[in-house]
């Protein structure tokens, strides 16, 4: 790791979201990294949400510094400060792009999908 920032307040004109990112960490490779505290005990499993989380900060990083990100961290404070390393995906950033992008559309159009059973695959 080559940097750190803490606290950095991020948004995205093009996704329309914005966050609070916990730390922005640059590496040496030059990508860029968020890490996230979860004030949760580590019981073996990572939730889908906090995946999504990652990946949207994965985002917003990459929007407002122009750096690759690749993957994210997760410390479990519960837990003696567990870290967790989390690929962040080009599959996983299309989903969450999507799945943004589906929300707006209910809010700006007041347009609802169809009921349909909804299979997640493992990012």
């Amino acid at each position: 790791m080559t940097d750190k920032q803490t606290e950095v307040k991020l948004h995205s004109g093009s996704l329309g979201v914005r966050g609070i990112v916990d730390e922005i960490l640059t590496l040496n490779d030059g990508t860029m990294a968020p890490l996230d505290y979860k004030y949760a005990e580590y019981k073996g499993r990572i939730y889908q949400t906090y995946k999504y989380q990652t990946a949207v900060y994965g985002l917003l990083i990459e929007e407002n510094y122009g750096k690759p990100v690749k993957a994210g961290y997760l410390v479990y404070t519960r837990s003696k400060n567990k870290l967790i390393d989390l690929p962040i995906t080009d599959t996983l950033k299309a989903h969450v792009k999507e799945t943004i992008f589906s929300i707006r559309r209910v809010i700006r159009d007041g347009w609802f999908p169809q009921f349909c059973k909804v299979v997640f695959e493992a990012f």
